[in-house]
C-alpha cells in the first residue's frame, strides 16, 4: 500500500515526467518546422536537448517504477496532466522558440513548486533527480535564450 507521502511524491514525479514528454514532442515539432539560414545551429542545439530529455525520461520512469507507479502510456493522459501545453499550430522558428524558452521555465516553475511541497526527507534518489532535471532545464532553457539573442541580430531577407 503507498502512503501519503509516496502519494505526493507520485503525482510530483508523473507532472514532471508528463511536462517532459511534451517538451520532446514540442521541440520535434518545431525543429520539423524550422527551415532557413539557422537549421543548422538550432539542429545541434535540439539534438543535443533530445539526448538530455530523452534520458530524463528514462530516469524519471525509473523512479515512478522503484515508487510503484505506472508510467502513463497515452499521449492524451500525457497531455492532460502537462503544464507544458502542445500548439495546434507551429508558429514560426522565431516564436517557436520562444515557446520552448516558456516550457523550459513552466517546467523550472513546477519543479521548485515540487521541491517546496513533496515530503523529500530520506529520499535523495528524488531529490536528486529533481536537482538534476533543474540543473538541465535552467541550463537549456539559458542556451534558447542566447540562440534567441543571437537570431534577432542577424539581419532579416
Amino acid at each position: 500500500m503507498i502512503d501519503q507521502k509516496e502519494r505526493l511524491i507520485g503525482a510530483g514525479l508523473l507532472r514532471l515526467f508528463a511536462d517532459t514528454f511534451i517538451l520532446v514532442f514540442k521541440m520535434r515539432c518545431v525543429y520539423w518546422g524550422t527551415n532557413g539560414g539557422n537549421r543548422s545551429a538550432f539542429s545541434n542545439m535540439i539534438q543535443e536537448q533530445y539526448a538530455g530529455l530523452d534520458e530524463s525520461l528514462d530516469k524519471i520512469a525509473t523512479r515512478l517504477v522503484a515508487k510503484q507507479f505506472a508510467v502513463p502510456s497515452s499521449c492524451v493522459t500525457l497531455a492532460a496532466m502537462s503544464s507544458v501545453k502542445a500548439d495546434h499550430v507551429l508558429l514560426d522558428a522565431l516564436e517557436s522558440t520562444r515557446t520552448l524558452v516558456d516550457d523550459h521555465e513552466k517546467i523550472l516553475n513546477d519543479i521548485e513548486t515540487l521541491r517546496a511541497m513533496m515530503p523529500l526527507e530520506g529520499d535523495d534518489e528524488t531529490s536528486d533527480l529533481l536537482g538534476a532535471a533543474s540543473k538541465f532545464h535552467s541550463s537549456y532553457r539559458d542556451k534558447l535564450v542566447n540562440f534567441l539573442a543571437l537570431i534577432e541580430l542577424m539581419p532579416r531577407n
